[in-house]
């Protein structure tokens, strides 16, 4: 009887070199995988590696940034004092005006009703001999009501007009640029 060739039953010692050589690629190839994984898990773990702490960013100056952007904003949206003034003007409900000859501060005060609401224009001196209303020394304030501005009237004819504008006045200035 013949035998017949298989190559599981001969043992040739090529077959074996391939084999361990085979291996060997592949554990060389898988032991390289390992150690670049394991170096990676350590690079990221000492406290060698380059980052920025996170205490590196200033929030209070991102803070301040954006605190003045949005005023830039609201700035943007404001009308002029001087449009404003123009606008009452123009489209208040009813008007009175005062002009002031006594006083060292004033030299007149308007005062215009428009839509519910009160607004005096204060118009202040450059010096004492001063009794033009410049609109360059105009002030204007928001909700003044009647009795607000009867009684600064009032206190400013019997006492001083500087200390009336203080007490009823000062304290409600428009938000106008």
């Amino acid at each position: 009887m013949k035998a017949k060739f298989n190559s599981t039953n001969v043992n040739f010692p090529i077959f074996d070199y391939l084999t361990h050589s085979y291996k060997k690629n592949h554990l060389t190839i898988l032991f390289l995988c390992f150690t670049a994984y394991a170096t990676a898990q350590n690079y990221m773990s000492t406290p060698y590696r380059i980052q920025e702490p996170s205490s590196s960013i200033n929030i209070p100056l991102i803070k301040k940034a954006l605190e003045k952007r949005q005023r830039d904003y609201d700035n943007s949206r404001k009308i002029s004092c001087y449009d404003w003034m123009l606008f009452l003007m123009n489209n208040a409900d009813s008007s009175d005006y005062i002009s002031i000859k006594s006083s060292t501060m004033l030299s007149g005060v308007r005062y215009y009703f428009y839509k519910n609401t009160g607004y005096v224009i204060v118009y202040v001196k450059d010096n004492s001999y001063d009794f033009n209303d410049s609109d360059d020394n105009a002030y204007v304030y928001c909700n003044i009501n009647e009795l607000r501005w009867q009684t600064f009237v009032q206190f400013g004819t019997t006492n001083s007009w500087g200390e009336s504008f203080h007490s009823y006045i000062e304290n409600f200035k428009c938000d106008c640029k």
